[in-house]
């Protein structure tokens, strides 16, 4: 868990701050981080409007911990009539993959998903200060190679994906490949200082 990286790291004395449009999740991870000692604060809200909770260039790193396929799935799922807000997240997320899955299928993610992860990601390094980093992970179980409703190719390519987009993006992002950082999983990318 990030905030638990983040305490350990720092001494308890990390600022941490989080976007989290869904109620249940965000009340479940209020749970979990209670008793951590640092400065923690964490806004209910979609993550393309971080930029009316939080001020230009104040944070150094901003973490996507597995995230790029919850904004995916939030973006096929919303205009087909499903909240993210309140929809309890976990029993309806086959049915949000699946959903993501037929965009995909459709080419529709250019359309549907891709504007929202790449505004996202847009104003995150408007948060971030210069030379600070973006950091993306997606990470699947082996348990879903084979299952017929699970899209593994989708999952698979989510941050090689999400790379592509960010360069096609002209977003003055470098991508930073550190040694033993596998990028098919990982995707590290520092906000340029020039």
């Amino acid at each position: 868990m990030l905030c638990g990286a983040t305490e350990a790291y720092s001494g308890g004395k990390a600022t941490y701050q989080t976007i989290n449009l869904n109620r249940r999740l965000r009340e479940q991870l209020q749970q979990k981080i209670a008793h951590l000692k640092m400065s923690i604060r964490v806004i209910e809200d979609n993550a393309q409007r971080a930029l009316a909770h939080l001020p230009p260039r104040s944070f150094d790193v901003a973490c996507f911990h597995h995230a790029v396929n919850d904004i995916l799935q939030t973006a096929a799922a919303e205009p087909r009539g499903m909240d993210t807000t309140s929809v309890d997240w976990f029993p309806n997320e086959r049915q949000m993959i699946e959903w993501l899955a037929e965009d995909a299928m459709a080419g529709r993610l250019d359309k549907r998903g891709r504007p929202e992860l790449m505004q996202i990601v847009q104003d995150t390094a408007q948060l971030v200060r210069p030379g600070g980093y973006l950091l993306l992970d997606h990470w699947n179980w082996c348990k879903f190679i084979g299952v017929a409703w699970f899209p593994w190719e989708l999952f698979y390519n989510l941050i090689p994906m999400t790379r592509r987009w960010v360069a096609e993006s002209g977003l003055r992002l470098l991508e930073v490949r550190l040694e033993g950082v596998d990028p098919q999983w990982w995707l590290i990318l520092q906000v340029k200082t020039d």
